[in-house]
């Protein structure tokens, strides 16, 4: 067996620790960088780039989650969620007495949960209601049989009503509104974190943006959620129409009944005629005939007495 020299030996091991040290040092360094990268994930991603892209957010991060998986929540929100419903209807009654009649609707409305949201009535000169308008609101969970109890408390004109389903209306906005709200938590923790003044300018715009869209979803959560909660009803009472009493009809066939009440009806008529004419005429005959008389004998005593003719 051949033996290496001393000096090429030592040669060799001082070779292969040199190697495994440098082997060792390029993998710390890989290692470093890699947790380098995880740890900056989350930061500004154009750090030290210039102009307002150095403070532009990542997508992904201030959104929270892809379209896709919005998509799917929405879908599988709207089958799990109950049907939101929006019912309105309206009424026309007529009655001969307009205020027992709108304490019997107030009756109803409140029976069922409900309240009057507003009321106008108009009077005669009497003070009696003529008409009346009202808005019912009630839980749309009662609104059928209240409508029917309303359109059955006097004489029924015209009802109609009608009814809308926004579940999935409803669905997208609560979705959004929770998108909205991450994604506005993710720009407000990015606005802490920002270090340079394009950033914080940058930033500051789009959480005024997203903080006006998130209050404008708000508002529209708001409505639907009131509208389907609550329906409307709308009410129009009116006074019955005072109806004339028809003239008396006599039957087109002759008779001995029918020729007695035509007679008896003309001379009726011809008393009351002339009752009324001898009424109107009396005051002033009257009048006049006291005229003549004073005239009469204003002339009779100017005129001169007659002197006796001499006998023969």
């Amino acid at each position: 067996m051949n033996r290496q020299p001393r000096g090429v030996r030592a040669l060799t091991l001082a070779a292969t620790a040199s190697l495994l040290a440098v082997m060792a040092l390029a993998g710390c360094s890989g290692g470093g960088g890699g947790a380098d990268e995880a740890a900056t994930a989350g930061e500004l991603r154009d750090e030290g780039a210039s102009g307002e892209d150095q403070a532009a957010p990542d997508a992904a991060l201030v959104d929270g989650a892809s379209p896709a998986e919005k998509s799917s929540g929405r879908s599988s929100r709207q089958l799990l969620e109950p049907r939101a419903l929006i019912k309105t209807g309206t009424v026309r009654l007529e009655s001969t007495d307009v205020r027992k009649a709108l304490d019997e609707i107030n009756a109803v409305v409140r029976a069922h949960g409900g309240e009057i949201a507003s009321e106008s009535t108009t009077t005669n000169e009497k003070g009696e209601e003529q008409r009346s308008r009202l808005e019912l609101r009630v839980p749309v969970a009662e609104f059928d049989e209240t409508y029917d109890e309303v359109a059955g408390v006097a004489t029924l004109i015209s009802k109609n009503r009608s009814q809308e389903d926004v579940t999935t209306q409803v669905v997208d906005v609560d979705a959004r509104v929770d998108s909205a709200k991450q994604s506005l938590e993710s720009l407000r923790r990015l606005f802490v974190r920002a270090t340079r003044l394009g950033q914080v300018i940058a930033l500051e715009s789009q959480l005024a943006q997203r903080q006006a869209d998130l209050e404008s979803l708000l508002a529209q959560q708001q409505s639907l959620a009131d509208q389907t909660a609550m329906s409307t009803i709308s009410v129009d009472v009116s006074r019955t129409p005072d109806t004339a009493q028809e003239p008396r009809r006599y039957d087109d066939q002759a008779g001995f009944v029918t020729g007695i009440q035509q007679g008896w009806d003309a001379f009726t008529t011809f008393v009351v005629g002339a009752g009324h004419a001898l009424g109107v005429a009396l005051p002033l005959g009257s009048f006049f005939a006291l005229l003549a008389f004073i005239g009469w004998v204003v002339v009779r005593r100017r005129l001169p007495g007659r002197e006796p003719q001499p006998t023969e």
